[in-house]
């Protein structure tokens, strides 16, 4: 599978105000300190594998667990459960004239102004069921669009939350604009991850919700008295996620970040495509994977402002190598601990195993026995 290099490893950009006009540390700081008074909410895991590392050939592989974020079982529930917060924040705020608070509307205290109001995405499954989840914590109402391929285990997943389900019969990117035309037809409020010209705030708002999952990563590190990784693997999709790390380390660090690797399906290479091509492109790939929340066909605009500037490489990965990790993962080396993994979930450990394998790539990324290395596991195994 290909690697891209984007920008040279010795030589990071500077993180400059438009980019920090999208995702910064403050953004950051204010999500978490709104997210923490949901009763819910406590940092997932970060596990430390030793013996996989060695088995890799790098110093260290620290794996931050996101299947116990929320009881959602990914991270998107940072970044969808809090945008429809904030949209409901904004309407009840115009339409009461006061200011609304986050902890008040956790707990309830706004329902009988919010029960009318509907949310609405397209997703393959993890936003959708975050979008779905919010707006049944909250007390409004959520209709989710998912495409052709998302797996059936995703759609119950997503109707227990009490949201409607509508099936298209395109792909994802086709079941977006369905789904934006339909909300548009109805007075539906879009809660999207996917940013395009002229709808870009709730997108930014969903990245910036993304950012709690690296800042607590970041903290959790300092905190055991251990290092800044040299490499953060992190999955592709339409960019959101990956934006979000980039943009929060390249604006924490600086220079001095760590290098940053972007991992997608071989089928839907979107970000690697762009990064090749040196503007946002669509995918060159069939579309058809398992890690079905990373099949996109389009970056995400405002995630690919970025990535263009903050991520070092991208890669792809095949279904096989993603399979493959999965079963590594819930088969530990030794006294690791066990990691049940889902689909989507495991493409930046892939990503980096790959890399591992091969020489050529591991001198390109600089990757050696003394690298410390960052991945992510953005979903939990699916129900069987």
């Amino acid at each position: 599978m290909p690697l891209h290099l984007a920008t040279s490893p010795h030589q990071p950009a500077e993180y400059a105000n438009p980019e920090r006009a999208i995702i910064s540390v403050a953004a950051s700081d204010d999500v978490r300190a709104l997210i923490s008074q949901c009763p819910a909410y406590e940092p997932t895991p970060l596990h430390t594998l030793l013996n996989k590392a060695r088995a890799l050939g790098i110093g260290s592989l620290q794996y931050k667990d996101e299947s116990f974020r929320f009881g959602l079982n990914a991270f998107k529930a940072l970044g969808g459960t809090y945008a429809v917060g904030k949209v409901l924040l904004n309407y009840i705020e115009k339409q009461s004239g006061r200011q609304a608070d986050f902890k008040t509307l956790a707990e309830g205290g706004y329902k009988d102004l919010i029960s009318d109001i509907t949310v609405t995405c397209a997703s393959a499954g993890n936003h959708g069921r975050a979008v779905a989840a919010g707006a049944k914590h909250f007390g409004c109402h959520a209709v989710i669009f998912l495409p052709n391929d998302a797996a059936d285990e995703r759609e119950q997943m997503i109707k227990d939350t009490g949201a409607d389900i509508i099936r298209h019969t395109g792909d994802y990117d086709d079941t977006l604009v369905v789904a934006e035309n339909t909300a548009r037809e109805k007075n539906w409020i879009v809660i999207s991850d996917t940013a395009w010209p002229g709808y870009e705030d709730i997108p930014q708002t969903v990245m910036i919700g993304y950012t709690v999952m690296i800042a607590e990563a970041v903290d959790q590190l300092m905190a055991t008295k251990q290092p800044l990784p040299t490499h953060v693997f992190i999955q592709g999709g339409v960019g959101g996620v990956a934006a979000a790390v980039a943009g929060y380390l390249a604006d924490r660090y600086g220079t001095a970040r760590p290098m940053v690797i972007v991992v997608e399906p071989e089928a839907a290479d979107c970000l690697y495509n762009s990064s090749r091509q040196g503007r946002l492109s669509e995918s060159t790939g069939s579309g058809k994977t398992f890690m079905g929340p990373l099949n996109c066909r389009a970056p995400s605009s405002i995630a690919w402002a970025i990535l263009s500037k903050h991520a070092d490489a991208f890669m792809t990965i095949s279904d096989a190598m993603a399979q493959d990790v999965i079963n590594q993962l819930k088969t530990p080396i030794g006294d690791d601990p066990l990691i049940l993994v889902g689909p989507a979930g495991c493409a930046s450990t892939a990503g980096l195993c790959h890399v591992a394998d091969s020489e050529v790539m591991r001198g390109q990324l600089k990757l050696d026995e003394n690298s410390r290395v960052l991945v992510f596991g953005t979903e939990g195994a699916l129900p069987s």
